[in-house]
């Protein structure tokens, strides 16, 4: 091994260590468009320049999308769910790709939108219960719990970090979500929310 190729897997260990993993896979497959065929030329055009293109999330059962956090416990969202993968502006994702592309933090906008939809996540037992003995039993047994806002936002910034990002790229995201948040936050699946606007 080279050294360059030691001090690369040194670096993702000690980053591992700080911030956390991902383990497991999934599917995201695109939602149909809207039909925009009845509206008027100039709302379709608004409208074709404003959506934001939404996708439907299945995790693997046999292997799902888990984070673990270096705090010791595994958190994992929904099964199934919709989302538009962190509700980042088009303009941003033009002006500053290297920081807002939605590609680059993908897992952690997954897991940030589940736990927004229904504000909280599935925690695994031992540390859902608190740790209690009987708990750790079945590790792979996971228990949803509900989390603050701040603290579902604080968590989009260590998955980030553990993605690859540093503070320059989870900083700005961070005060984005804990400004323009609070209006989606609880609020169920994106769809509902689309449907009852």
């Amino acid at each position: 091994m080279s050294n360059k190729v030691a001090k690369a897997k040194i670096k993702e260990m000690k980053r591992t260590n700080k911030y956390g993993y991902w383990t497991g896979t999934y599917d995201l497959d695109p939602v149909p468009l809207p039909d925009w065929a009845d509206m008027p030329w100039y709302k379709r055009a608004w409208s074709r320049l404003t959506y934001t293109r939404l996708y439907e999330f299945k995790t693997n059962i046999a292997d799902p999308l888990t984070f673990h956090h270096p705090d010791g416990y595994s958190i994992r969202p929904d099964h199934h769910f919709i989302t538009d993968m962190g509700s980042v502006p088009k303009k941003l994702q033009g002006l500053a790709p290297w920081l807002f592309s939605k590609d680059l933090w993908l897992k952690a906008y997954i897991l940030h939108d589940a736990a927004y939809a229904h504000a909280g996540l599935w925690f695994d037992a031992a540390y859902a219960h608190a740790g209690l003995w009987f708990a750790k039993k079945d590790l792979l047994e996971y228990a949803f719990c509900k989390m603050q806002r701040d603290r579902v936002d604080d968590l989009l910034s260590t998955m980030i970090k553990a993605s690859g990002g540093t503070f320059l790229s989870s900083g700005p995201i961070w005060f984005g979500v804990e400004i323009g948040g609070w209006a989606s936050f609880g609020k169920g699946d994106i769809r509902h929310r689309k449907k009852a606007a």
